[in-house]
């Protein structure tokens, strides 16, 4: 028995059994001195997974030193000529001072490849101001997405015509200059793209890549990038493998204070060690963006940060760099190919857990931009945003999509996810304004190809979130009617993005081949290249679309049968639905006009949709009549942001009476479309920063400061200033300037009031109205913003300390009382009154007002000519019968005009009821709510509405 035991003890076990038994022993160890949650936790967990190390149980044979670098003592650099290097780490066969790597070429190689460099290049003679301006259009145009070059760097080098140094050489300016030259708008310098590219290809090849070297890696990067936008992805990712690789090969991936010798050429200062650091993110970065442009694995992995994400890089680059690092984990812990090894229900558990944590991971990101990189939609910039800031944002939206269509309409292995269709619908709608933005700084066809795969993955979000129109099964069969082809939305979204992509087309093949593909998909057969999308009539007559609650269907009949009466002929769908309108059909040449598809919103609100206007009745089309007007176009998909106007092309005052002059300016095109800007307050005041609603290539643009208002004199009078004078002073103005009708009069609070008391004493000069935070000077108007049962309940302290100004008695009635005081013999009685009205003004005057707002309340002339004028107006009704304006027999003077009103759903200065009860009295205009927005014209998605407005009515035709 003891023999056998010896025998069966000296037998030795197959290294699979010592595995297993050295594994079992590791468990069993650290399950013994573990709590029992833990024991439970180390016994189910998975047993092909690393085990965490027990430390307490470890020995060390003999003493070992705490000091220096462990990363240093392990890694092997070899140095060369500038820029030339190999980089050996610690599972290399070549250890440190152990073994000696082979040697690279010497240096009389080197400079026999940059005489032939320098050679071809002699040979070729360009002219250096060619590739000056290539190298331009590549700083400005295409850096953003070519951060691995850096900037200062190379152009130091390029500047001091070292063409062979560390961050310069000739195969890289040639790779540049023929990015630059794509976009350079020079149709000379366009034809040298593909042969600069040829050249530097050319360079590169005949080293034979023998030499690997910082330059090397950016011209391959950049090669690559010339071939991914002309459509040849797998050079590209030939030629972005083979630089990822090189840089690997030079140590980038490693941080340059553990690589660096005493005795390297290449790193000689903290200097060189930023440049490095900024190559290295920099290819980071790229690598991710066209792993997940293209769905590819990555080629640099996140090394746990070997290189730090140093401050001294630019504030772009860090944040790409951080946004790249969650691509990587999207890419290789959502879509890895290692993760269909799980069973069917692990991996959609899996990547439903991974989606939400990624989500907010973006979200995270996102909102944690520094003030400097940040664009919303919704928020204006006064400054130019730099391409980067897009760029980064774009990227951005690009990865919220990627992550979350598959979950939209899942396949196998995905689950649906509804918020992921949002959160898609959204980014879409992000990446198209991005692109306007972007648009209104240089043309879109000069963007780097990132901005382009980023409309190509709109693209694709489109068809993952609605239905194919070739479906045979209706979206209501279905039960999905929100995710009809048909919905306007989608119209505005597919002309929006395929606009761009056809624009871009002549300088980025791929884009075209989108374009035709969403084309067909949607069965979108042509584009106009106007501002607005319009598909012919006949392609739609039998267009389904969802009105209200009802199935509509526009056919031959229903056009005949339920739509021909005798009231003005206009259709449309009901403003909740939003979608759709209509012209009449039947009338002569008929066929030559061309029907809109707007957007609609998600939200079961109105977006984008133009009041229907009478055009004419049927006896009137019998009789062969042309329509006296056309409808309203609004391009939602048109630009957004503020427009930019020059100088004033006018300045000067007119005098309306002995005692006033009014101060007016002109802004835009001298001989465009009269535009009337009317401001608020009463009291308020005109600035050039009045005219961003206006497209300033359209509109003749007419700024002037009502009677005592800003520049107009005398400031502050109360003489011979009432709501009739204002009225007739327009007027007045109109005839002066020799306008004969305006083409669009545009008011915000008061100044809605007096656009709709002007409209009504003149209808027939004006064209249409826009107006924003509705007021008509009613009773009730005046107690909601200034007594104690409106906005008062909203702000109980800041009306508390409004009304502490005030006695006892004088709080019964605060305007009248606050009129007194702003009229009083002593001046300090005056300015403190005129103090308190405006800070209440400036409270509720905003959702969340700003600390440079409440900075006016410094400026005493604007205090009293604010606080005066207005408390002026209000104690005497406006000198109007209340209710005047909702009146219908005044209401029916402008049924014609085209208006549209736009209300902060919050607004506290004039009550949302108001613009309510205008919009019933007046069904034919067009109200718009803005979530989220109160009273001022800057509130989020009001200053949008307003542009938009302005850009719908300035094709509209009046006769």
């Amino acid at each position: 028995m003891k023999r056998f035991a010896a025998i069966a003890f000296t037998h030795v076990a197959p290294a699979p059994q010592v595995a297993q038994t050295v594994y079992f022993e590791m468990r069993t160890r650290g399950a013994g001195h573990a709590s029992e949650s833990e024991r439970d936790e180390l016994l189910n967990a998975d047993e092909h997974a690393l085990p965490h190390p027990q430390l307490d149980f470890v020995t060390v044979d003999g003493d070992f030193d705490y000091t220096g670098s462990s990363r240093r003592s392990t890694m092997n650099m070899r140095s060369e000529s500038p820029g030339t290097s190999s980089f050996y780490g610690p599972t290399s066969v070549y250890p440190k001072e152990i073994m000696t790597p082979p040697s690279l070429p010497n240096a009389s190689y080197h400079t026999l490849e940059r005489w032939r460099d320098a050679r071809l290049h002699e040979s070729l003679r360009f002219n250096h101001e060619n590739f000056t301006k290539a190298l331009v259009c590549f700083f400005k145009y295409q850096h953003p997405q070519c951060m691995y070059i850096q900037r200062g760097a190379f152009l130091r080098d390029y500047k001091n015509l070292d063409y062979n140094s560390r961050y310069c050489s000739y195969p890289l300016l040639y790779a540049a200059c023929s990015l630059g030259a794509k976009v350079s708008g020079d149709s000379q310098l366009y034809q040298h793209a593909d042969f600069f590219s040829h050249v530097s290809y050319e360079m590169i090849s005949k080293r034979s890549l023998e030499s690997p070297h910082l330059t090397m890696v950016q011209t391959l990067l950049c090669l690559a990038f010339s071939e991914l936008s002309q459509g040849r992805n797998p050079k590209g990712w030939m030629l972005s493998g083979m630089a990822f690789r090189m840089a690997q090969d030079l140590g980038l991936h490693q941080d340059p204070r553990f690589v660096a010798s005493d005795d390297d050429t290449n790193i000689q200062d903290a200097r060189d060690q930023e440049i490095r650091r900024h190559i290295y993110w920099g290819c980071y970065a790229m690598d991710k963006m066209q792993a997940d442009d293209d769905d590819n694995t990555t080629g640099i992995p996140d090394l746990d940060e070997n290189v730090e994400l140093h401050q001294l890089l630019s504030s772009s680059l860090l944040q790409i760099a951080e946004l790249s690092k969650i691509i990587e984990i999207v890419l290789s812990h959502v879509f890895s190919t290692k993760m269909i090894k799980k069973s069917r229900k692990d991996l959609v558990m899996t990547r439903l857990a991974r989606l939400e944590e990624l989500n907010l991971r973006l979200f995270r990101w996102h909102s944690a931009l520094p003030e400097s990189l940040t664009w919303h939609k919704w928020i204006q910039r006064t400054d130019d945003l730099h391409s980067n800031t897009l760029i980064m944002h774009v990227l951005y939206h690009s990865t919220l999509i990627s992550l979350n269509r598959h979950f939209i309409q899942p396949t196998p292995g995905f689950a649906r996810r509804s918020q992921s269709k949002e959160i898609c619908l959204s980014s879409i709608d992000n990446i198209i304004a991005i692109l306007r933005h972007y648009q209104t700084q240089c043309p879109l066809s000069r963007g780097p190809i990132v901005l382009i795969y980023g409309t190509i993955m709109a693209a694709t979000a489109l068809i993952f979130t609605y239905e194919s129109p070739t479906t045979p099964t209706s979206s209501k069969e279905s039960g999905n009617s929100n995710d009809s082809p048909q919905e306007p939305e989608l119209d505005y979204q597919v002309t929006a993005i395929i606009k761009m992509l056809e624009e871009v087309s002549p300088t980025y093949p791929p884009a075209r081949e989108a374009s035709l593909r969403l084309k067909a998909y949607f069965g979108v057969s042509s584009v106009r290249k106007d501002r607005h999308q319009k598909q012919p009539i006949q392609a739609l007559r039998n267009r389904s679309i969802d009105a209200g609650s009802a199935e509509m269907q526009y056919s031959e009949s229903a056009l005949d049968e339920q739509y021909w009466s005798q009231d003005p002929v206009a259709m449309w769908s009901s403003m909740d639905a939003g979608i759709l309108n209509l012209m009449p059909m039947d009338w002569p040449g008929a066929d030559d006009y061309e029907l809109l598809i707007i957007r609609r919103g998600r939200r079961k609100s109105v977006h984008g949709v133009p009041s229907p206007l009478y055009l004419l009745t049927e006896s009137e089309l019998r009789r062969g009549l042309q329509p006296k007007s056309v409808l309203p176009t609004f391009d939602t998909a048109a630009r957004m942001v503020p427009y930019s106007h020059g100088p004033a092309f006018d300045e000067g005052f007119l005098s309306v009476s002995s005692l006033h002059a009014l101060h007016y300016e002109q802004y835009g095109k001298v001989d465009g479309k009269p535009a009337l800007f009317l401001h608020g307050g009463p009291g308020g005041s005109t600035s050039q920063s009045n005219t961003i609603y206006f497209n300033p290539s359209v509109y003749r643009v007419v700024l002037f400061d009502q009677r005592g208002a800003g520049r107009s004199t005398p400031s502050a009078e109360i003489q011979e200033n009432t709501t009739q004078h204002l009225i007739q002073d327009i007027e007045a103005l109109r005839k002066h300037l020799q306008i004969a009708k305006w083409h669009l009069v545009f008011g915000g609070s008061w100044g809605s009031a007096l656009a709709l008391l002007y409209a009504q004493e003149y209808p027939q000069y004006v064209g249409s109205l826009v107006l924003r935070g509705i007021c008509t000077v009613r009773k009730a108007e005046l107690e909601w913003s200034r007594g104690s049962a409106g906005a008062a309940r909203i702000y109980p302290d800041a009306y508390q300390k409004f009304l502490s100004f005030l006695s006892g008695v004088e709080r019964e009635d605060p305007i009248k009382s606050y009129y007194k005081h702003l009229l009083s013999s002593d001046r300090d009685t005056r300015v403190a009154a005129a103090r308190e009205w405006n800070r209440w003004d400036l409270t509720i005057g905003s959702l969340a007002p700003s600390h440079e707002a409440f900075s006016k309340l410094d400026d005493e002339k604007w205090l009293l000519t604010h606080a005066t004028l207005e408390a002026h107006y209000f104690a005497h009704g406006a000198w109007i019968e209340d209710g005047q304006i909702l009146r219908p027999q005044n209401v029916d003077k402008i049924r014609h005009i085209p208006a549209t009103l736009i209300q902060g759903r919050y607004d506290i200065i004039c009550a949302p009821r108001t613009a309510w009860d205008l919009h019933q009295a007046w069904p034919e205009s067009r109200l718009i709510w803005v979530a989220a927005a109160g009273h001022s014209a800057k509130e989020p998605g009001i200053e949008e509405k307003l542009i938009e407005a302005c850009d719908g009515y300035a094709d509209l035709a009046f006769y």
